[in-house]
């Protein structure tokens, strides 16, 4: 096993057998896409199918990413994050693979066969960035139900594009809303999911603009957004048959608060203030966000926020050129041209 790796995964790929190292700062990516870490070029897996990472707490977890045919751990479909133990197996398409711990990895959660409750939870910090369509409803009602249905079937698939080419970790569609979590990795920069995150509410502001001439719409179509980093628990709810990975806690609820508080600021971008603290030593940046105290649905007292003094596209390009000028070339992604 290579230096600094804790783990690995044993595979067993078109007759060929593996040994893939893990360590406690990468994630490895799995699916047909040739950029990933472990490449299964099978018509059943996805172009990123799953992926495998290592938790705040040092034990390692399988996600599967939305595949159409799903990640199987001990026979069982991944619905969502699954906690690994020496000796798991997982299988993806016709490829099997086999989780091997350098030590024992404690339990961290249910972990039973059958239709049982999935309960296995870590604590890690998380940026999420939760995204609303301005006036669904009156769009909805000028539309007619079929047109509105197509509008977000486009917007809900280019979403998912957006996201995952961005380095989501996990992503939720919730009426009119969508949800991504970025998950920060131990001894990372943590500026880089965020970077990240910002490049992802970008481009998709980029594509509800263009949305309307493509679909034939009266209106533009825009879009307002919270962006708040936090600790939550990052883990399954329900059972093992249909279970679904989700983030709870304090850090996703405000994220949908900050983003409801786009309205009443006037703005189309509202930061948490740790996902502000984060940013803040980037020069530049203070004079781009009015902070502001603002008592959020469900908080007794006000609460300090930073609302997007002006366009987005300005603070995403000068983030971007501050990253690729640091050590880390994450956000060194391009930025996508303006819609026309």
């Amino acid at each position: 096993m290579d230096e600094g790796s804790v783990a690995c995964i044993e595979a067993l790929i078109d007759g060929e057998r593996k040994a893939i190292p893990l360590a406690a700062n990468m994630v490895c990516s799995i699916g047909r896409d040739s950029q990933s870490t472990i490449v299964i070029n099978h018509h059943l897996v996805s172009r990123n199918h799953a992926m495998i990472h290592c938790a705040a707490g040092g034990d390692f977890l399988v996600s599967d990413l939305g595949s159409r045919n799903g990640t199987f751990v001990n026979g069982h479909n991944a619905k969502g994050a699954v906690h690994l133990r020496d000796g798991d197996q997982i299988r993806i398409g016709e490829a099997t693979m086999v989780f091997r711990a350098c030590a024992a990895i404690p339990d961290a959660g249910e972990h039973t066969e059958g239709d049982t409750t999935a309960g296995a939870w870590s604590q890690d910090l998380i940026t999420v960035l939760v995204i609303d369509i301005r006036d669904y409803t009156g769009m909805s009602r000028r539309l007619g139900e079929a047109a509105v249905a197509k509008v977000m079937n486009a917007f809900n698939r280019e979403a998912r594009a957006i996201f995952r080419r961005r380095g989501c970790w996990s992503m939720k569609f919730i009426g009119d809303a969508v949800m991504g979590v970025w998950l920060h990795q131990p001894g990372a920069s943590k500026k880089t999911e965020v970077l990240a995150a910002l490049q992802s509410l970008l481009e998709m502001e980029h594509m509800a603009s263009g949305l309307p001439a493509r679909l034939e719409l009266d209106e533009p179509l825009r879009i307002g957004a919270g962006l708040n980093t936090g600790m939550a628990a990052l883990g399954n709810v329900g059972s093992n048959t249909t279970a679904d990975f989700t983030a709870m806690g304090d850090a996703v609820n405000k994220a949908f608060r900050l983003e409801s508080a786009t309205k009443e600021l006037g703005s189309d971008l509202v930061l948490g203030p740790m996902t502000f603290r984060l940013l803040a030593p980037v020069a530049g940046i203070k004079g781009l966000f009015i902070p502001q105290d603002v008592t959020l649905k469900g908080y007794e007292n006000p609460e300090r926020v930073y609302a997007l003094a002006g366009p987005l596209e300005p603070l995403v390009v000068h983030l971007t050129q501050k990253a690729c000028e640091s050590e880390s070339s994450e956000g060194c992604r391009s930025i996508p041209p303006t819609a026309s």
